[in-house]
């Protein structure tokens, strides 16, 4: 029996109508109304705060080195990037058993997690599985967690939280500790310099034999000027007796002895400043500035000591102020109905899908039909 073109047209019509929309949304609601285990979700809400209670600088300021301020934005990326990646995941793995909470045992032929899976298959299995989202506004990170059981619901997003502060006080003790190492190393160059500075005063010291130069200079001359004058003191007085004592006169003789006895030590003092301009072949001058460009030296290098020290003390407290925690504002708790999966939505979606796929078919087929003939 021959079929008419029009009867052909509806067969085929509502075959691919079977084929395209009936089949798939019946195999789907098969097995989502009898095959699909029951998913619980826990959702928890925190977010990252530093010690001044408005924000903190971001970690990645930490690894490029900068430490102005800014939101917890960056930081709270960073968090999230970490709760779906490979690390965090072995972490958990290595506290919880995956393999048992979405095995087989407790889920659904589709739904579980394979056992023997390659840990990147676990991290696109656990992608599925965690859904965090970010409010740029309150600056607040919403986790929620899936499992087939509440109480591993539970446990696995305690789990998580838990990562999740660690990873902010690592991340946040390592800024501290980078930003101290920082300070310090520049405090220990700066002692070196000035144990340098002072080994040089030392050293000039010792091979000039001269404590300071400068002051050894003044009291020299001071010696010589007080000599000088007590030397034209005596020889006044010397002249004024010689005009009506003879020249044997014991007085006389004691002024000449203690005239002569003053102009040796005013030689004795010259002697010494010779020695000391003959050292290295420099005046005393020269050895005055050259100590006196090792004292400038050696105190530029203390208040360089000085400056270190504070900067020291004002890292620490600046890393203090910077520090950063996790704030979690709604903890996880065991949920009691099971919000996945979505069976009538899944269902609905599946027949309205198909049914534009069927209808998108049907008209390109038709439209190639009729240009055809």
């Amino acid at each position: 029996m021959i079929m008419r073109p029009q009867k052909k047209r509806r067969f085929f019509t509502k075959l691919s109508a079977l084929l395209i929309i009936l089949i798939p949304t019946l195999v789907v609601s098969i097995y989502y109304l009898f095959i699909a285990a029951d998913q619980f979700s826990v959702e928890t809400r925190f977010s990252v705060r530093g010690s001044s209670g408005i924000g903190s600088s971001d970690i990645l300021g930490l690894v490029a080195g900068n430490s102005g301020g800014g939101s917890t934005t960056t930081d709270s990326y960073i968090l999230m990037d970490y709760l779906v990646s490979r690390p965090m995941l072995e972490t958990l793995q290595s506290q919880i058993k995956l393999s048992e909470i979405y095995g087989s045992g407790k889920a659904d032929f589709f739904a579980a997690l394979n056992p023997d899976a390659p840990m990147e298959e676990v991290v696109r299995y656990w992608k599925t599985m965690i859904s965090i989202s970010y409010d740029t506004t309150s600056q607040i990170i919403v986790m929620e967690v899936k499992a087939f059981t509440p109480e591993d619901a539970n446990l696995i997003a305690q789990r998580a939280l838990s990562l999740s502060e660690k990873l902010v006080n690592n991340l946040s003790e390592q800024e501290r500790e980078d930003t101290l190492r920082l300070a310090n190393s520049e405090l220990r160059m700066k002692q070196i310099e000035l144990k340098e500075m002072r080994r040089k005063v030392r050293d000039f010291r010792d091979r000039e034999k001269i404590i300071d130069p400068s002051k050894t200079a003044e009291s020299q001359i001071e010696t010589q000027s007080g000599l000088e004058q007590e030397i034209a003191k005596a020889e006044s007085e010397f002249r004024a007796k010689s005009q009506y004592l003879d020249e044997s006169a014991p007085s006389l003789q004691m002024l000449k002895a203690r005239i002569a006895s003053m102009k040796s030590q005013i030689s004795q003092e010259r002697s010494k400043i010779s020695e000391v301009e003959g050292a290295d072949d420099q005046s005393i001058s020269q050895l005055i500035q050259t100590y006196r460009d090792l004292l400038m030296d050696q105190e530029f290098a203390e208040k360089a000591v000085t400056s270190a020290m504070v900067a020291v003390e004002s890292a620490r407290q600046d890393a203090n102020r910077r520090q950063r925690y996790l704030i979690t504002f709604v903890k996880p708790s065991v949920p009691e109905v099971a919000l996945y999966p979505k069976r009538f939505m899944n269902i609905f979606v599946t027949f309205i899908v198909s049914m534009l796929v069927w209808a998108i078919g049907v008209l390109i087929f038709y439209s190639v039909r009729d240009h055809a003939t």
